[in-house]
């Protein structure tokens, strides 16, 4: 039941504490709770060790809800703003048959679990996973990357909202973290659903979030912003009004596309800012999870393809189905599910002269033709296409 899930998820926090490899290692708990398990498990060998350590070490200190003695040690050299961009990752992918599915605050901690939902998933194949930075800040809107992208998209806020809200009327912490899990559990539907349209889903994320950040907010004083500095996401970034000298070593200096300077930190420092981010104690545990700042875990967000096992099926729709004649012309619109090389017409019993650009979206044009409705024969690469809707034309001066 959810009841016993978060009584599991408690107790592991608990049990992290004592013994991490044993709870790695528990067949236990993988029979008991597997997506939790799967959480926990490490990231692909691809992804590099130095970022496999340093989310397995992230995940523990989520899940105990403690915080690193040393941020030294646990950064340990980790350098994200080395990795690809994320749009260099995602545009060999994007194609007339894909869409983007984008989940706010997907991170890559989420990485292992992500990939053990599509892994047991017979419907596609996982055909890359990798890992890229995010845009700094690390807020959505400075990512909004599927706005500027020629590609069809769905966007997710659940995470995003746990992170900011927790579950409605339970503040409690590890029913937030259980939800979370539940997300991805079932994120398998969203992923059949788009099937039926499209042939490839890219699962991406526009940032991600920090526990340890949340936390650390309590525990650490705050510094002083610069001069006229507007202090932005519980601190962890600052947007600057012209030029500064008052930088930190721990922050990195950036630019948005409009031109704007911010000041965001690497570490888990913080700018002073009002507010409450989470659970002031390990005792007090209220959920609570902040992004902006550039810490790998709010940084670093997964990149995965998943390719459908199965062919769709060729459908074709025109643009509008009812067309006036201009100057003796029918000039009609038909778009495909997905692109097409070869394309003949007819409507009535008069061959159109087809032409396209990408090979989805045809310019179908027919002269000496009258005023009707027509069941048009479409035929797409040597096949015919079934279930194209029937033309209405109508004459110039609308009979």
């Amino acid at each position: 039941t959810r009841a016993e899930r978060i009584y599991i998820l408690r107790m592991v926090g608990l049990w992290l504490r004592q013994d991490t490899k044993q709870v790695y290692s528990s067949e236990k708990l993988e029979k008991l709770y597997p997506a939790l398990f799967a959480y926990l498990k490490r990231m692909p060998e691809s992804i590099g060790a130095v970022y496999s350590d340093y989310i397995a070490d992230y995940k523990t200190y989520k899940l105990s809800n403690a915080i690193p003695a040393s941020e030294e040690a646990h950064f340990r050299g980790i350098e994200p703003d080395r990795l690809p961009y994320r749009y260099a990752l995602l545009q060999p992918y994007i194609g007339t048959d894909t869409i983007v599915l984008w989940i706010d605050a997907l991170g890559f901690e989420y990485l292992s679990l992500l990939k053990w939902v599509l892994d047991e998933e017979s419907c596609g194949t996982i055909k890359e996973t990798a890992i890229a930075q995010a845009t700094l800040p690390t807020e959505t809107v400075f990512n909004k990357q599927w706005e500027q992208m020629p590609v069809q998209y769905k966007k997710l806020d659940k995470i995003d909202k746990l992170a900011h809200r927790g579950v409605i009327d339970e503040p409690d912490y590890y029913a937030c973290i259980e939800e979370q899990l539940s997300f991805f559990e079932n994120l398998h539907n969203v992923v059949r659903e788009l099937f039926k349209t499209y042939r490839r889903v890219v699962i991406t994320g526009d940032h991600g979030t920090s526990r340890i950040a949340a936390r650390m907010f309590h525990e650490k004083e705050g510094l002083i912003p610069p001069k006229d500095a507007s202090v932005c996401s519980f601190g962890r970034y600052c947007k600057l009004e012209g030029e500064t000298s008052m930088t930190y070593d721990t922050a990195v200096l950036v630019k948005d596309a409009y031109g704007n300077h911010y000041q965001v930190f690497r570490t888990y420092d913080h700018f002073k800012s009002s507010g409450c981010a989470t659970g002031t104690t390990e005792e007090n545990i209220l959920y609570g999870e902040v992004h902006g700042g550039a810490s790998p875990e709010e940084m670093i967000v997964p990149v995965i393809v998943f390719d459908s096992n199965s062919e769709l099926p060729l459908t074709a729709k025109w643009a509008k189905s009812k067309i006036a004649l201009k100057k003796k012309q029918l000039k009609a619109v038909l778009n495909f599910s997905r692109a097409v090389a070869d394309l003949q017409v007819t409507i009535g019993s008069q061959n159109a002269d087809c032409k396209t650009v990408d090979g989805v979206t045809w310019n179908v044009v027919v002269a000496g033709i009258a005023p009707d409705t027509y069941n048009a024969r479409v035929i797409a690469d040597g096949q015919i296409v079934a279930g194209v809707d029937p033309l209405i034309v109508t004459s110039a001066l609308g009979g």
